[in-house]
């Protein structure tokens, strides 16, 4: 893997801003992908 392969989760702002705006959906919706990302899906 390279640099340009590594996938950078959404920070704990990026989540808080995403709940602010579109509230607890888009929190859950980006959330969700970090654990996607990260391998640890259930």
């Amino acid at each position: 893997m390279n640099q340009h392969d590594t996938i950078q989760p959404y920070s704990q702002r990026a989540i808080s801003i995403a709940t602010y705006l579109g509230g607890p959906l888009a929190a859950d919706i980006l959330a969700r992908q970090n654990f996607i990302n990260l391998g640890e899906e259930e």
